[in-house]
């Protein structure tokens, strides 16, 4: 059974494949350009955590322009000269631009620190309840940014508590993991439902949990509990989205490049980055996000379910570009696919005088030497 969807402004488009094509093509007639059109979301749910600011407010921004009713979290309540913007703000503005953007969509800003359970219970429990069981989207971004990071010279073994580790896991990284957790129950049970009401579970997908993640799961970045939080991410996307897979609802772990937040923009080298054509906006990682959950049968996003995607990548597959028309180019992380190909350095074996203890050749398939016959060899 399929969750009802109510209508946001009266406003209840009929999306499927004929239509996104009519929608490409007057784009590209009236503006010559290759980009495809935003693809329309409208009656979707969706919830991002740490919208306030940053990359959660930039993806709340296209999910709700798309048409989705967007429920965003966020723990500023009175923003600072250092740090602008509250949670009020944010759903201010992002209801504003989802208006003037005409496809119904909308924004509820809710109070939560991820760091308390009971918080992000009362979340999910008012989202659900407001939309009959149902949500479609979930955008684990909520961290505690800054944290961890090395202050006054202080190495992470001189340091007197553990509080820069668990600002770093408790806050995204077990935050994420919870709020997965909770959403995936709710959509595995709407698979389950539809399953039973049509005995088939093909079609759409059944849900959508982006993790943003970061090149610092792979690469030595900011902290010691930075690259913890971010590696253990992107391993249990890949781990929960195995169990996800038989119900069509897809997890991956999204890297984004170099991100003109507010923070950046407000620091030494923001003239600089607010300048250059390498960066993406906050809104480009939330393009992809729609990108991904607009998908019309699911399967190019289910083949990338429990994997690292990126940002920029899924610009290039899907030919979308970031808010002012530019094509992000960051050279860091356009150079790292070639890295990742390879075994991570701790995982290799390269020290003088290893002595291998297991089967360390892979199979070598030889020709056929008959119709039934295939050698292998060790």
């Amino acid at each position: 059974m399929e969750c009802p969807r109510i209508p946001h402004n009266d406003i209840t488009p009929v999306i499927n494949k004929a239509a996104n094509r009519r929608l490409n093509a007057i784009f590209k007639h009236f503006t010559g350009s290759n980009e495809q059109a935003i693809p329309p979301l409208t009656g979707k749910v969706a919830l991002v955590t740490g919208a306030t600011r940053g990359i959660g407010r930039g993806c709340a921004l296209a999910l709700a322009k798309a048409g989705c009713k967007v429920y965003i979290t966020g723990r500023t309540k009175v923003g600072t000269s250092k740090l602008p913007g509250s949670i009020d703000e944010a759903t201010e503005a992002i209801n504003a631009a989802a208006e003037a953007a005409g496809l119904g969509g909308s924004c509820v800003g809710m109070y939560c620190d991820h760091a308390n359970d009971e918080d992000t219970n009362n979340v999910f429990n008012q989202l659900l309840r407001d939309n009959h069981g149902c949500l479609d989207i979930l955008v684990n971004n909520a961290c505690d940014a800054g944290s961890g990071i090395n202050q006054n010279g202080e190495s992470w073994w001189e340091r007197d508590t553990m509080e820069h580790f668990d600002n770093h896991t408790r806050v995204g990284l077990r935050s994420h993991y919870f709020c997965a957790m909770l959403a995936s129950k709710a959509m595995v049970e709407r698979a389950k439902a539809k399953k039973r009401s049509n005995n088939s579970n093909d079609g759409p997908l059944n849900g959508l949990i982006v993790n943003i993640s970061s090149f610092g799961g792979m690469k030595r970045y900011t902290s010691v509990p930075y690259g913890i939080a971010k590696s253990s991410t992107d391993r249990f996307t890949r781990d929960c989205a195995e169990d996800l897979k038989p119900h069509r609802i897809a997890m991956v772990s999204m890297w984004p490049g170099l991100i003109k937040t507010e923070r950046l923009l407000m620091g030494p080298r923001g003239d600089r980055i607010s300048k250059s054509k390498a960066p993406e906006s906050p809104e480009f990682v939330g393009r992809a996000v729609v990108f991904l959950s607009a998908d019309e049968n699911g399967r190019r996003t289910m083949e990338k379910s429990g994997k690292v995607v990126m940002s920029h990548e899924l610009g290039a597959e899907f030919g979308f570009t970031d808010v002012d028309g530019n094509v992000p180019n960051d050279r860091v992380m356009k150079a790292l696919r070639g890295e990742m190909q390879s075994p991570p350095s701790f995982w290799q074996a390269n020290w003088e005088g290893f002595v291998p203890t297991g089967n360390d050749v892979p199979l070598v398939r030889r020709e056929r030497t008959s119709s039934t016959e295939e050698e292998q060899t060790d």
